[in-house]
C-alpha cells in the first residue's frame, strides 16, 4: 500500500518493476553492503550498465557502474508499512531525488563494480551420528533400529548460503 492507500500502485509500477527485474536492485545492494572501499552513507546509489544474469532466483552479476548523489530528500514510511512498501518507498524517493539533481546538471562520482556470487558454504560439512543398515547399505532412522544396524559418522553438505563479493572496483 501506498501512502494514498492504493496497494495496487507499487505493484504496477512499470518503472519500479523494471529496476527490479534488469538487475540494478541488485546492483544497488551489492554497492550498498559489500563494496566497503566506496563511501555510500548518505547517498544515493544509482546503478546502470549491469552485466548480469538472474539464475535459479539469483541475479549473478558480473560487474556494473555506480553513480552516486547525496540524499537531499527522505523517504517518508507510513506506519504499519510492510517491507515490500518500504523498498518501494525508498526507491520512489531516490529516484526523484536523483532526477532532480540530474536536470539541475549534477554529476556525482562514477565507479565499475566487479562482483561475484559465491556459495560460502562449498564444500563445508557437519557430521552426524546416524544409523546405518548393513544388510540394506543405507541409513535408516532410529526407530527403525535392528540387530543389522550400526552407529556411523555421516558428513551431511551444509545448506547453500550465497554472498556477493566485490573483486575490484574502479572509479571512473
Amino acid at each position: 500500500m501506498n501512502m494514498n492507500g492504493d496497494k495496487s500502485k507499487i505493484i504496477r509500477d512499470a518503472k519500479y518493476i523494471s529496476y527490479l527485474e534488469n538487475g540494478e536492485s541488485a546492483a544497488v545492494m551489492i554497492a550498498r553492503d559489500h563494496a566497503d572501499e566506496i563511501n555510500t552513507k548518505g547517498k544515493w546509489i544509482k546503478a546502470s550498465e549491469v552485466n548480469g544474469k538472474k539464475k535459479d532466483g539469483r541475479w549473478i552479476i558480473k560487474s556494473f557502474v555506480i553513480e552516486l548523489f547525496p540524499r537531499i530528500t527522505n523517504p517518508k514510511y507510513p506506519e504499519h508499512a510492510s517491507e515490500e512498501e518500504i523498498k518501494y518507498i525508498t526507491w520512489k524517493t531516490a529516484t526523484d531525488d536523483i532526477e532532480v539533481q540530474e536536470k539541475k546538471g549534477y554529476k556525482g562520482p562514477k565507479f565499475k563494480i566487479y562482483s561475484r556470487l559465491i556459495n560460502i558454504n562449498e564444500g563445508k560439512f557437519i557430521t552426524k551420528k546416524t544409523l546405518w543398515n548393513r544388510k540394506f547399505e543405507k541409513w535408516v532412522r532410529e526407530d527403525w533400529m535392528t540387530s543389522n544396524c550400526e552407529w556411523r559418522e555421516k558428513k551431511i553438505p551444509l545448506k547453500e548460503k550465497w554472498e556477493y563479493i566485490v573483486a575490484k572496483t574502479e572509479k571512473m
